[in-house]
Parts: C-alpha cells; structure tokens; sequence
C-alpha cells in the first residue's frame, strides 16, 4: 500500500509539473505569435460560445487581476505584464477573439459599490484634475469594462467579464445581480452591488447604445420570475434607471459630474435592496 501511494504521489507531481510546463509554453507563445496560440488554445472548439469560454477560462487562470494606476498600455505590454485592471483585460481579451474570428464589442459600465470615503476624495481630486469624464468613479460608485460577445445560436450579444471570468447572461446575473452570497475571481468586485449604466462603446471609447434598460429592467424581472412587477418600487427602479443612465453616459463623455447624482445614487441602491426583500418575501 505505501509503494502504491508512494507511485500515485509521484504520478500526481509529474502531471502537475506537466501542466505547468505547458501553462508556460503557452504564455511564451502568447507573447511572440499571438494568431498560433489562438489556433492551439480552440482547436477542438466548435463554436464562438465555446471558444469564448476556452479563452476566458485560460485568460482568467493565467493573468492577474490588478489596480488601476492610470497608465495606458498596448495588448503586447498587458501580456508582458502578465495582469491588468479590468480593462486591460477586456482590451487583451478582445484582441484574442478578434484573432479566433469572434465579434465582439465593449462594455463600459457604473455599478454601486460599498461606500468607500478614501476612493470618493481619490474622484473628487481627479475629477479637478482632469475633468467630469473621471466622475464615473465615486465614494459609493465605480466603473467597470466588460464585453459582449455575438451567439450565433441565440443570434443576441452575450454579456463576457475577463476580469470576473463570466460568459452569458445567466452566469452574469448571477455575478452581479443575485442578493445571496457572490463568489467573485475579481477581489475588488465584491464590492460591487449592481450596475446602474451599461453601455455599448466604440472604438474610440465613445458611447454608441444604451443597454441599461435591457439588463438592468428586462433581464432583472425575467430572472426573477416578473415578481418585481407587483412591488410598489418597481416602477421607481425602472424610471430611477433611465434618469441616471443618462446621467452616466454624460459622465463618460465628460459633459456632467456624476457626483452630483450622489444622492440619487444611494436611493437606487435602497430601492435595489428593497426589491430583494420583497422578491424573498413572494417565495415564503
């Protein structure tokens, strides 16, 4: 029995060893010819979902997810670098689905977060540094970057998080919208709440489509079973959404300072909760 668990011990090093080993080759391939590590990574893939998820999967286990320091970087030098913030992320993610053929696009997004004092004075001093266009981050908000990608099965964009490793819908309503417990990759995220501002943006990081509505009112009722419906919040949710979702995308264009809306912004995340409550209640 000791020389069989001696073996088995031995056979389990040399395969994780192996895994390592080829974890690294793939990351130097990654790093001189990105075309061929795509290739390598979704040969037995057969659709844009699944290689989706491969690339996510392998995106998520082998980079790092880091804080913003404000310093723009190519796709080459998040590679280099071997983590980034979400959106460097996304920008390393998209550049590797561009290669596989995929159609994405970019998401920029305000979610409520945990009040945090210190990241409210951070925004305030950026905000008269360089402008409203930095407001999108607060004492009790935070920007995200995600992406979309299209399903040609559904023949619908599909929500697709590097930096929280999530691909579709369901997977993302239960990463950022859900009221029990969240198991999160991104360490930060746990201090998101839910999204107030979803947005479609271009190339040239302007914004192009509102999706807020989509995600935020339609997809919300429909995971919960349209039980929403009957609470007396519900219609200030949805009304309360359209207003500061306009509200956001001035933010990112720099024409209104979201900290304005503060106050707005702490009623949203009461109505949020209350809507848990009521939704909880509806099941007993």
């Amino acid at each position: 029995m000791l020389i069989k668990s001696f073996l088995f011990m031995i056979m389990s090093l040399c395969f994780a060893v192996g895994a390592q080993d080829h974890s690294k080759n793939e990351s130097e391939l990654l790093k001189t010819d990105r075309k061929r590590f795509v290739e390598n990574l979704l040969k037995d893939a057969e659709d844009d979902f699944t290689k989706s998820k491969l690339i996510i999967k392998w995106v998520v286990s082998n980079f790092d997810w880091t804080i913003t320091d404000y310093q723009k970087r190519t796709v080459q030098e998040i590679i280099e670098r071997g983590g980034g913030n979400c959106n460097e992320l996304s920008l390393l993610t998209r550049s590797l689905l561009k290669e596989a053929n995929i159609n994405t696009r970019t998401i920029r997004e305000i979610n409520l977060q945990k009040q945090n004092v210190e990241r409210g004075l951070t925004a305030e001093r950026k905000v008269l540094e360089m402008g409203n266009r930095l407001s999108v981050f607060g004492e009790n908000h935070n920007d995200h970057v995600w992406l979309e990608v299209y399903d040609d099965e559904t023949g619908s964009y599909q929500p697709l998080d590097p930096s929280l490793g999530i691909v579709g819908l369901d997977e993302w309503m239960e990463a950022r919208m859900i009221y029990e417990e969240r198991n999160l990759l991104n360490p930060a995220a746990n201090d998101m709440i839910v999204p107030i501002g979803i947005f479609v943006a271009d190339e040239k990081g302007s914004l192009v489509e509102n999706r807020s509505m989509y995600y935020l009112v339609e997809k919300f009722a429909d995971y919960y079973k349209q039980r929403f419906l009957n609470s007396t919040e519900w219609e200030e949710w949805k009304e309360s959404i359209n207003n500061i979702s306009i509200k956001c995308s001035e933010a990112f264009n720099g024409s209104y300072n979201l900290h304005k809306s503060n106050d707005v912004i702490l009623r949203l995340k009461n109505i949020y909760l209350n809507l848990g409550a009521y939704y909880k209640n509806s099941i007993r």
